[in-house]
């Protein structure tokens, strides 16, 4: 039977026991089976993927907030970076790491080239030489103009004392040393007095000259600024020595006798002793303004003040001479006068 042999071709004896429409029953059941299981499987891995894609939703909605902090605090930082480096200039104090190029020979000649240095011999410059100065650190020192002249020694100290070029640079602008030594801006920096109170002393305009052992001397004697200012304002100084106004500070002149005494238009030049001697004698200031509203006395001292006061000249005298039209008389001659016109 060609029915059989087609469909069972293994067991030919079995032939007729074959039933077609239980194979065929068996093979539909059996591919109703395949396409269940097919058939349930793809909801299974659609649900795996899902929840794939929710979890990474969930992780990327919980991790955005810290990724978030994250950048800001790197962005944060960045910007700290930044603005420090922005603001924060760099002083510029050392020379350490600029090396020397070059010989001895042609080092030496370059210290011709500076002001400060151009007393400096063989010898000196072998030792800024072997120590490493480089002209680079001396030129910046030459251009201050605070110094005048400077030992291979004292650069070397300089160099050694790690002073910052700022603090240098801050000495030089107060406009208040003729000429600095390389032993009085070490005493100045080593005893840490503040380039402020440099520069305020110097915007006072009452030192010509000062050194660094005279404004260490100020600082350590805490002379406040205002009595130095009032000092001054004064005008009656022409060059104020640091011992001058520590005279007149510790001795407590008051700022404002000193004034008042200025406002006189009596003392062309007044030195701090001088001051100091008329405040000891009691020397009233209104004997001074007697004295300097006449216009008789073109240049007055103290001493001759002094004088004066102490030979009983009456103020009221100094108004008669100038009703006499009398000018540029000296203290012998205010008295010769005064003594004649008593005599008559």
């Amino acid at each position: 039977m060609t029915t059989g042999n087609r469909f069972n071709r293994r067991n030919p004896d079995q032939a007729e026991d074959f039933n077609l429409d239980e194979y065929i029953n068996e093979q539909a059941e059996s591919s109703g089976e395949k396409f269940q299981v097919e058939k349930e499987g793809v909801p299974l891995k659609r649900k795996i993927f899902a929840w794939s894609v929710i979890a990474v939703v969930v992780f990327m909605f919980f991790m955005d907030p810290i990724m978030r902090a994250v950048g800001l605090a790197e962005s944060f930082f960045a910007s700290e970076e930044t603005s420090v480096a922005e603001l924060v200039e760099p002083l510029n104090t050392s020379f350490d790491n600029i090396p020397i190029t070059g010989t001895l020979l042609e080092y030496t000649g370059s210290l011709k080239n500076f002001t400060t240095t151009d007393n400096i011999g063989v010898a000196g410059a072998e030792a800024l030489f072997n120590a490493g100065v480089s002209i680079q650190y001396i030129q910046a020192l030459d251009e201050l103009d605070l110094f005048d002249d400077l030992s291979a020694a004292g650069i070397l100290s300089l160099y050694r004392s790690d002073i910052p070029l700022s603090y240098f640079e801050g000495m030089a602008s107060a406009n208040l040393f003729d000429e600095m030594s390389e032993a009085g801006i070490l005493a100045l920096y080593n005893q840490e007095v503040p380039i402020s109170f440099i520069q305020q002393i110097g915007a006072t305009d009452l030192f010509d000259e000062m050194s660094g052992a005279g404004a260490l001397s100020i600082y350590n004697k805490n002379i406040p600024v205002e009595y130095i200012q009032a000092l001054s304002n004064a005008d009656l100084f022409d060059e104020m020595s640091a011992t001058g106004i520590l005279g007149l500070f510790n001795n407590d002149v008051p700022a404002n006798y000193i004034e008042e005494l200025g406002a006189t238009d009596l003392f062309d030049e007044m030195s701090g002793a001088g001051l100091l001697a008329l405040y000891n004698q009691d020397f009233p200031i209104s004997y001074a303004q007697a004295m300097g509203n006449s216009g008789v006395f073109d240049d007055m001292s103290s001493p001759k003040a002094l004088q004066l006061y102490k030979a009983d000249i009456p103020e009221g005298f100094y108004k008669l001479l100038q009703e006499q039209g009398l000018e540029d008389l000296s203290a012998n001659d205010v008295i010769r006068l005064y003594k004649g016109s008593v005599r008559d």
